[in-house]
């Protein structure tokens, strides 16, 4: 899959920036260094990290299906900025202030501000994979709070 990211003069840095082209499947795959977060993986599409941009951090999450062995799951959390995930293709369970939703391919979800969230991908046949942003400038911005209390994440259909 290809974007294609136009920038033009912006109205407060007055600067250009010029257009470019990223092929998704070349950029790298990241783990997740936080205990938290088990058997998946992200790519950084739009962060200041990466590309000219400072109002925007967007990317592409992967995780793979349920084995007998692991399970993959995002832990409940909290985090100060909203986020948005729109499903592209699989299934998650996720678990929003308490409320435990089922969601798949096209769904999109809103996540508040320091509202507690964590999911997992439930199906044994596939991948879940999906994109997610936030309204801030990259992802090492965000401060993660893990929540104390968890799930049996591998129990959750």
């Amino acid at each position: 899959m290809r974007i294609i990211i136009l920038m033009e003069k912006t109205r407060s840095l007055h600067k250009f920036f010029p257009s470019s082209e990223i092929d998704i499947d070349s950029l790298p795959v990241l783990g997740f260094p936080e205990p938290g977060r088990i058997f998946g993986g992200f790519q950084n599409i739009f962060a200041n990290e990466t590309t000219p941009t400072n109002e925007l951090t967007f990317g592409i999450a992967r995780f793979p299906a349920r084995t007998s062995h692991q399970t993959a799951f995002e832990a409940l959390h909290r985090h100060k900025p909203a986020e948005f995930y729109h499903i592209l293709s699989g299934h998650m369970v996720i678990i929003l202030e308490g409320i435990r939703h089922r969601v798949t391919t096209g769904h999109a979800i809103y996540i508040p501000g320091d509202a507690e969230h964590g999911f997992c991908n439930p199906s044994t046949e596939e991948d879940l994979v999906f994109s997610w942003g936030f309204a801030t400038d990259g992802f090492s911005n965000i401060e993660y709070k893990w929540s104390e209390k968890q799930p049996d994440w591998s129990k959750v259909e």
